[in-house]
């Protein structure tokens, strides 16, 4: 706690640290599971005797000898300096840690696949082994020591360096402060801190009689009252204990931070808060600009960009209930948006639309509403020199593929605001699928006057396809030949590769593709294949009578389903387990493991949806990741 604290003797005192730390992250995602487990009665059990250990004299108490009267926290931001820009807030971790333990699915997880995979891991065991050899010489279950870490209130949080590298603070308020007495008598003699039975004076300091302890040049400590506090600065730690009695000054005193509480799920296991003001001021320098220089990332999320760069604060939330686990993202602005920004956000529609449309083996949807034709007039003022640069070059070049169709005023004038992109599996006859094998992808732009436009487009379209395979012929590549076919009354403008020999399995990544283009209704088709096309044209006839409403109606959306996923991995898992063998220097075995760990855990979900639009004083984001009925048990 003083300067020139030498560095710690006992090499393993730091890997100890981190030790405890990481398997207590391997048991918060168990934890979040309690969240939505009905309580269930512990069996009466007597109490179990603990192996006496010695507690150092000053583990909890502020000085040697009798014990003075404990102080008890609720809230660790009442220890944490208003300083502190960024902060997040694990709430009842301990108590639900406690809870799931008692359900029956902590049982259904010991005797799971994933579990047994897990076990294989060599690092997994290393951590478990680490952490019941720590709990049993502190004399504490290792459960409760898990619990008592979490804690009933457990707060990390920021504050930016002067020398660049972040202040950090780990402040946890525990309902068992005899634990974690128990937990720091055990870890100072472990990590070299005490000297002849006391302290060691080098490494540790007293300051209003509650005494702090040096793990090493990044890692101080102290346990006083009902509180674990862990920072990464000796000046850290003391203004920590300092603030024990403060009534202003705190964290929890500032008006910004009571409001982003106010924003979040009142039962959210955790939430967090970022003061964007503060950084903004710190980091003034290096701010998001004004003008975004990527001009393609300025024309898609510039009003994302734009929420954020306004914001003051930043507020954010997770939940879990039976059906999946949320996350809410709220970033709370301080002015309107500017009228150069509107169009990002245009107000949905109320008809039924195109984003109820649902092809067979969907694998992932990305919508946007955004009035293109708009921005593009905006640019200048959305976009730096260097974007407006690249904008300019892209233009001529979709005009030149279009047949000196001008981008802007031609092409987007026509189109609607609903840009979306889909995906879905392909089919393959046996012994002629490619490989690796990629799903089909395509994008729908609905059109305003298709009559007029329609046809203009599918000539453009036509000339484009002939220019990319005479190019791709010049550059001794394989040219693609181009058709036109019709389907249900829809005319397919089609290119593709020539047939491969028949004896070819399987066949080359090219013939994944085979780029196609439709006017379906009013809306402009282009797809990966001719399938994509067809199956679009077939979900078009039977559009529900009424819009999608929720998540999938912001401006912005995006899904992913998991079986798909998983289907889509599992015909590429031979060259995924040969490229993670050949990269990360695995054993087939190892690789083997490792994938199959994550498609057992995917096939436990539904799949995965992320929505962003502007909402009232901000932008609000969410996603939400769906479990399958049974995930959880009741």
């Amino acid at each position: 706690m003083r300067k020139g604290l030498r560095r710690p003797r006992c090499a393993g005192a730091s890997a100890l640290l981190n030790l405890i730390f990481a398997a207590g992250l391997l048991a918060f995602p168990v934890a979040l599971f309690a969240q939505s487990a009905p309580a269930q009665p512990a069996a009466t059990k007597p109490p179990t005797a603990q192996p006496s250990v010695p507690q150092s004299p000053d583990a909890r108490t502020p000085t040697p000898g009798a014990p003075s009267a404990m102080h008890k926290y609720e809230r660790a931001a009442d220890l944490i300096p208003d300083t502190a820009v960024g902060a997040l807030t694990l709430e009842k971790a301990g108590a639900r840690l406690a809870q799931f333990r008692r359900h029956p699915f902590y049982q259904s997880i010991l005797d799971s696949e994933i579990y047994r995979l897990l076990q294989a891991d060599a690092g997994f065991n290393q951590a478990k082994f680490g952490v019941f050899g720590f709990s049993a010489a502190a004399g504490v279950d290792t459960w409760e020591m898990f619990e008592t870490l979490l804690g009933d209130n457990l707060t990390i949080a920021l504050e930016p360096g002067e020398s660049g590298k972040p202040v950090a603070w780990a402040v946890c308020v525990t309902d068992k402060p005899e634990v974690a007495a128990k937990l720091a008598a055990a870890l100072n003699p472990m990590a070299g801190l005490m000297k002849d039975g006391k302290p060691d004076e080098t490494r540790s300091r007293e300051v209003e009689g509650v005494r702090g302890y040096q793990i090493n040049a990044d890692a101080y400590y102290a346990v006083f009252d009902n509180v674990i506090a862990i920072t990464n600065r000796a000046e850290a730690l003391e203004r920590t204990i300092r603030m024990r009695n403060a009534s202003s000054g705190r964290l929890s005193d500032m008006d910004r931070f009571k409001q982003a509480r106010s924003r979040t799920t009142p039962d959210a296991l955790a939430w967090g808060y970022v003061n964007v003001d503060g950084l903004r001021q710190r980091f003034k320098d290096r701010w998001i600009p004004e003008k975004i220089p990527n001009g393609f990332v300025s024309m898609v999320f510039g009003g994302i960009i734009e929420s954020a760069r306004d914001a003051d604060t930043a507020s954010a939330d997770l939940s879990l209930g039976r059906d999946g686990l949320s996350v809410n993202v709220f970033l709370h602005g301080k002015s309107p948006l500017p009228d150069s920004h509107k169009a990002f956000f245009v107000p949905a529609k109320d008809a039924a639309d195109w984003s109820s449309l649902s092809l067979p083996r969907a694998l992932a949807r990305v919508s946007l509403r955004r009035d293109f034709h708009e921005l593009w007039t905006q640019r200048d003022k959305l976009v730096s020199a260097k974007g407006l640069s690249e904008l300019s070059e892209f233009a001529g070049n979709v005009s030149n593929l279009l047949g000196q169709m001008d981008f802007g005023d031609d092409f987007l004038a026509q189109t609607g605001c609903d840009l979306q992109f889909l995906s879905n599996l392909q089919t393959f006859e046996p012994g002629r699928a490619p490989m690796p094998q990629f799903p089909a992808f395509g994008m729908i732009l609905p059109l305003t006057d298709v009559k007029q436009f329609g046809q203009r487009l599918e000539s453009a379209t036509m000339m484009a396809f002939s220019f990319i395979s005479m190019q791709a012929a010049q550059n001794d590549k394989n040219a693609l030949l181009v058709d036109v076919d019709s389907y249900k009354g829809c005319k397919l403008i089609c290119a593709k590769y020539p047939d491969a020999p028949a004896d070819a399995s399987p066949l080359p990544q090219r013939y994944n593709f085979a780029p196609t283009a439709a006017i379906v209704k009013d809306h402009f088709v282009l797809g990966s294949t001719p399938q994509f096309i067809k199956d679009v044209i077939d979900a078009a006839e039977n559009l529900p009578s009424s819009a999608a409403s929720g998540a999938a109606r912001a401006g912005s959306y995006a899904n992913v389903k998991a079986d798909e996923l998983t289907a889509i991995l599992k015909a590429n898992l031979e060259p995924l387990v040969a490229k993670k063998m050949l990269e990360e220097n695995k054993t087939k075995s190892q690789a083997e493991s490792e994938w199959n760990l994550l498609l057992k855990l995917l096939s436990s979900t539904e799949g995965l949806a992320i929505s962003i639009d502007r909402a009232e004083e901000g932008l609000k984001a969410t996603a939400r990741l769906a479990l399958k009925p049974g995930a959880i048990p009741q």
